[in-house]
């Protein structure tokens, strides 16, 4: 329904450039999986003892191929928490300042990206049994010990007086469907109170940045909020293929959002209960800290037994490998976008036009360089996975050529969210009174009426809090 033109950075503070050469660290690294661990599938390959990996601290041979562009390298003996300490704290304490970061994880089949994100298969299952309490696990990967650290800060900063709402959402983003994982978990959660159901996840291109609408934002509270979280995030679709017995060919997307409220001083002017009271000069700042587990970068004839055979025996469409050809699509997108930005002098005037992934989209201010971002690109020791393995280091070559200069986000006057989102629902559920029930852009206005409505909800809840 949006087309998204040539970006810019109308949605930054524009007078707050942060120009840190650490903010590069994230953009070479190299996570090596130890030696025959887990995965299944030729990944038993590696239970022989010998590695088709060589590493120093930053460089790494592939079968005699070397790489020097890794700022570093993240041995199979480093675990989850010694990684989260080496680079969340600053990415939180920059999501908690304002700044947008985006936490990506790539490479082939079992190769550690989920183990990396959220830990080893069965974990966030568990989790949302609570089997582990509200502790944080040993075997947590980056997001479950993200958010727990962004509690932490929120107790801090709501002591100090500061006024915050976080929500979280967690999609499954494929070309064949979006699909919200906490409606696919059965979420009973402190959720963010709506009245139109869900009926579709769309993404937003002509926003700045590019926005999923249409999923559930639950509210994360406190503790006692992390089991629904947890559930959502195990209820990733996965089958088996012949790279690993637990595979998923969708990109994972897990967002958290940070509402912050700054009320403005009194003045003349608005009406009701605004009158006076400062709400009409009242801002709210959003901040988003986004993990993208990314598919299976292999080949298909690596993962699916038929190759790229879309058609079964019978004559049918083997979903599967249509699916797997559509996400294998966007990771081309992604890689030659990457070439694409790499010839340009000015990055932030890049244009997406050209490219039709969502994928790309939400990753956007990490192409061009506005937002916190760290890269684990996760290889594999086998020598049968050799070949993957070269592939994903050179797409970590290519990501590795870009550069940050984050930009913080720019604040929104609360009357002005409050209004356009009113408008918005008005206009759409018009519309939708006009339309046949099965007209395509149905989705796409139901999708905006319950994303305005969760907005107006999350101001609700920020205006409250800040009256308490």
């Amino acid at each position: 329904m949006h087309e998204n033109s040539t970006h810019d950075n109308s949605t930054h503070d524009n007078s707050t450039h942060d120009n840190s050469t650490h903010d590069n660290k994230g953009l070479g690294v190299v996570r090596i999986k130890p030696l025959g661990a887990g995965g299944g599938g030729v990944e038993s390959s590696s239970v022989s003892g010998v590695s088709a990996v060589q590493y120093t601290a930053t460089s790494v041979s592939v079968s005699g191929k070397r790489f020097t562009y890794p700022r570093m390298v993240i041995p199979p003996d480093m675990d989850q928490e010694a990684l989260y300490s080496e680079f969340m704290p600053r990415c939180i304490t920059g999501f908690m300042d304002g700044y947008n970061v985006n936490i990506i994880a790539y490479g082939q089949t079992g190769s550690g990206k989920t183990h990396t994100m959220f830990g080893p298969p069965g974990c966030m299952a568990a989790a949302a049994r609570g089997e582990y309490g509200y502790s944080v696990h040993e075997g947590y990967g980056l997001f479950p010990r993200a958010l727990h650290g962004v509690l932490r800060a929120l107790r801090d900063a709501r002591a100090a007086g500061h006024v915050h709402v976080l929500t979280c959402a967690a999609v499954e983003l494929s070309t064949m469907g979006n699909q919200d994982m906490f409606d696919k978990s059965g979420c009973k959660a402190t959720a963010v109170k709506w009245r139109s159901s869900a009926h579709g996840v769309v993404i937003d291109r002509s926003a700045k940045p590019p926005r999923l609408y249409g999923q559930n934002e639950v509210v994360v509270g406190g503790e006692e909020d992390l089991r629904a979280v947890w559930g959502a995030v195990a209820a990733r679709n996965t089958s088996e293929t012949l790279l690993n017995d637990s595979s998923s060919r969708s990109h994972c997307v897990v967002q958290l959002s940070l509402w912050r409220y700054e009320k403005g001083s009194g003045s003349e002017g608005g009406s009701g209960s605004e009158r006076g009271s400062g709400n009409e000069k009242s801002k709210v700042f959003m901040s988003r800290l986004q993990f993208v587990d990314l598919a299976g970068s292999e080949r298909l004839e690596k993962s699916q037994a038929g190759g790229a055979v879309y058609k079964t025996p019978g004559g049918g469409i083997d979903m599967g490998v249509v699916q797997s050809l559509a996400t294998n699509f966007s990771l081309m997108e992604l890689s030659r976008c990457l070439q694409d930005i790499a010839r340009l002098r000015d990055k932030r005037k890049f244009c997406f036009r050209a490219y039709i992934s969502d994928l790309l989209f939400l990753l956007s201010e990490t192409l061009v360089g506005n937002a916190l971002t760290a890269c684990f690109i996760c290889i594999s020791q086998a020598a049968a996975n050799s070949g993957e393995s070269k592939c994903a280091m050179d797409f970590g070559e290519r990501f590795s050529k870009l550069s940050i200069t984050r930009q913080k986000v720019k604040g929104k006057l609360l009357s002005g969210i409050v209004k356009g989102a009113r408008e918005k629902i008005e206009e759409n559920k018009h519309h939708l009174q006009k339309v046949m029930e099965n007209n395509p852009y149905t989705v796409v206005r139901t999708a905006q009426i319950k994303d305005c409505e969760q907005i107006l909800a999350v101001v609700k809840l920020l205006t409250k809090e800040h009256s308490e």
